[in-house]
Formats: C-alpha cells, sequence, structure tokens
C-alpha cells in the first residue's frame, strides 16, 4: 500500500475551529513500556481506527476521514538513543492520509519504508522523534494532536514527534 500525506493549517472549514484534530495528553506508561494518548476532546471522530505502524509505534487514523488521531504504542527504553534533537518549526493542524487503498478498521500497516524505525529521545527538552531526526528543506511540520507532531516532505511522512507530560520522570533511566 502507498501512502501520501497531507498537512492542512487552516483548520476551521474542515473541523469548525481552530488548531488540531484532538487536544489530551500523551503519556509514558512506565509499567508497559508504552507511550499512551489521554483523549480529553475529538474534533474529528476516534471510531473506526485504522494505525500506520513504525517497528511498535502506532499512529492511529480514523477509516471514515483519512486524519490521523494520535500517536501510541510499546517503546521500551532500551531502544530509546539519547541525542541533542532540535523540534521542528510545527502549528497545530491537521494530518490527512491519502492511501491508494481503502485502510481497513483495525488494521496496521507498516510503513517502515517511509519512515526509519529508529527512536531518538532528548533528556533536556522531552520530546521523541521517531524516523529521521534532521528537518529536510521544504519539510511541513504539524501538531495534529496535543504533543504530537508528524513532519512531511514531498507527501511523504518523515518522522513523528511526542512529547509525553511525564517526561522529567523519564530522564533518569539515562542518568544511571
Amino acid at each position: 500500500m502507498k501512502i501520501q500525506f497531507e498537512v492542512i493549517y487552516d483548520t476551521i472549514e474542515v473541523i469548525g475551529r481552530p488548531g488540531y484534530a484532538v487536544r489530551g495528553q500523551p503519556k509514558y506508561i512506565v509499567e508497559d513500556w508504552s507511550f499512551y494518548y489521554d483523549i480529553q476532546a475529538c474534533y474529528i471522530p476516534t471510531v473506526h481506527l485504522s494505525c500506520l505502524v513504525i517497528g511498535t509505534i502506532q499512529l492511529h487514523i480514523n477509516t471514515d476521514t483519512n486524519f490521523c488521531a494520535f500517536i501510541d504504542g510499546y517503546c521500551p527504553y532500551g531502544l530509546w538513543q539519547p541525542v541533542s534533537l532540535i523540534v521542528p518549526d510545527y502549528s497545530p493542524g491537521l494530518l490527512k492520509t491519502r492511501p491508494d487503498e481503502e485502510l481497513v478498521v483495525g488494521v496496521g500497516y507498516g510503513i517502515e519504508y517511509m519512515v526509519p524505525p529508529e527512536i531518538w529521545f532528548d533528556t533536556t527538552n522531552g520530546w521523541w522523534c521517531i524516523g529521521r531526526k534532521e528537518h529536510p528543506a521544504g519539510s511541513q511540520a504539524v501538531e495534529f494532536a496535543t504533543g504530537c507532531v508528524a513532519v512531511v516532505v514531498d507527501e511523504q511522512l518523515v518522522s513523528l514527534w511526542i512529547r509525553p507530560e511525564n517526561w522529567l520522570e523519564l530522564v533518569k533511566y539515562f542518568d544511571k
């Protein structure tokens, strides 16, 4: 399956309000070694979900609208590579997929061909980057859910960024 991505910054026409599609709080659950997204308000439906998978990280998508909702998934800290990250200059908006075939509810589609399954963590600012940590020329960065950012270049996803609310608690795993 081939998938293209579209960044939409003018959201009023699409969801009737400025900003991102899902408001909530990403968290990292240490006991589960996983990112979790606590949804507080949705401006797109978060039922009929499918997901795009990078390693064990999931980008959830509504199959009726093809809008991306949030990021979650298994991500043990042994896979994190500590590094100083330059966070992309992002704005709130929507991330829409344009798959070449219909997404099926409950099915995950691997996109490692597009986004390498590398996981970077900056202990000074609390951001994780899944994929390419560099920002190619012409890239667009959009915060499509609170604390969830996607970087797109030429309609291709190159990285996902997530900043859980409890990131300071996780720094201790690198202080050993």
